[in-house]
């Protein structure tokens, strides 16, 4: 239960993080699934990597000896940026060499957004 909460506040920093990024075509701002794909990866990196901060910066305000609670809430935040990862860097990789990301990868990607 408490990886649960702790899931869903990531999940919350997250859609905090997308909605403080302006995406902008030529006069209306693009969803992840108007965009291109490499404009998709370039928005889900920067998600991530605000995420990784955000990780960085609580796990470092937080009071030593942390309590369970806070373990089990840091161990759950980096499991789910460990698994995270490898699916963003994937979907970089192909975009990266002109490849197109297959439907699964899009969607894992779009749902990550």
């Amino acid at each position: 239960m408490k990886a649960v909460k702790a899931v869903t506040l990531i999940l919350i920093a997250l859609v905090v993080g997308c909605t403080s990024i302006q995406l902008k075509d030529t006069a209306n701002h693009n969803t992840p699934e108007k965009m291109t794909a490499a404009g998709r990866g370039v928005l889900v990196t920067s998600l991530y990597n605000n995420a990784f901060t955000n990780y960085n910066l609580q796990f470092e305000a937080t009071p030593k000896p942390m309590s369970p609670d806070m373990r089990d809430y840091f161990q759950a935040y980096k499991k789910a940026m460990e698994n995270a990862y490898p699916v963003i860097a994937a979907y970089n990789s192909i975009v990266q060499i002109g490849g197109v990301p297959s439907p699964e990868q899009e969607a894992q990607i779009i749902q990550m957004i």
